[in-house]
């Protein structure tokens, strides 16, 4: 019988950001070969689970691609209406902690970086 549920689990939140700002927000991911997962149904159930938020999920998922090393690339079709409460919070404190590195100089907003070899004022 084809599995029917899976669970993606990120090793950090960086991981999971950087899955977002790249194809995670338009609604897709690629899940790497797991060789105890089993053949995967076409349409799933998928949680992700994140360090400090926990649980979000469970994800409407469609298996798009199947890569011969087992991997799978899924469409996640209502990302935003399933996952955008529950990571509301985490795109929160993510801004706080970008506000308070730019306000202690720590980080310089894109664009505002002086030339390379110049000094910042």
């Amino acid at each position: 019988m084809p599995v029917r549920h899976l669970t993606h689990r990120y090793a950090s939140i960086g991981a999971f950001l950087r899955d977002h700002a790249g194809t995670l927000r338009h609604g897709a991911l690629f899940l790497p070969a797991d060789p105890g997962r089993g053949e995967v149904a076409p349409e799933f159930k998928l949680d992700l689970v994140l360090p400090v938020v926990g649980r979000v999920g469970p994800l409407r998922a469609q298996v798009v691609h199947r890569a011969p090393d087992g991997g799978l690339g899924v469409q996640l079709p209502d990302f935003e209406a399933e996952a955008g409460e529950a990571l509301a919070p985490l795109f929160a404190l993510v801004e706080e902690v970008r506000e308070f590195l730019v306000e202690s100089g720590e980080l310089v907003p894109a664009g505002e970086a002086p030339p390379a070899g110049e000094a910042a004022p």
